[in-house]
């Protein structure tokens, strides 16, 4: 199962936070928040594509599942030790826990013939957060935009 206490705690040590909030500060984090997005929605759309071929067997789905819990757990790690603006810490720190969740719901997913139960939890966590994850990248975009970027 996944601890939210696991989960509040493991980005606090190694995050990163400018005080300053210059317009290059929030344009290096929109940078930086672009690339990591970018290495992650790759994993995903080679996920949608496997999803949607009635010819992918039950192993390459698992198998692709596996994959983009590696994406999230990538895309934590970046968010980690992403420096960013005061006025964002708050939003980046809801996408990272919600990346490492997803992270976790999708290795439990990848795992199903090993635990259903798991698994089914898993599904139910990942389905809220990315929900939870196109909010909170909507309030960073807002943010952004209202700093000039």
């Amino acid at each position: 199962t996944i601890s939210p206490a696991r989960l509040r705690n493991s980005c606090m040590p190694n995050q990163h936070s400018t005080d300053s909030g210059t317009k290059a500060n929030f344009q290096n984090y929109a940078d930086g928040l672009t690339k990591i997005y970018r290495e992650y929605g790759g994993s995903v759309c080679r996920m949608r594509i496997l999803e949607t071929n009635p010819d992918t067997s039950d192993s390459e789905l698992y198998s692709a599942i596996s994959r983009l819990s590696v994406a999230y757990t990538k895309a934590t790690l970046g968010l980690k030790s992403l420096p960013v603006p005061a006025s964002i810490v708050s939003a980046h720190l809801e996408l990272l826990n919600s990346y490492l969740s997803s992270a976790e719901a999708t290795r439990a997913i990848s795992e199903t013939k090993q635990d259903p139960a798991a698994a089914f939890a898993g599904l139910i966590t990942l389905n809220n957060n990315i929900r939870k994850e196109e909010a909170v990248l909507n309030k960073i975009s807002q943010i952004l935009t209202s700093n000039g970027i």
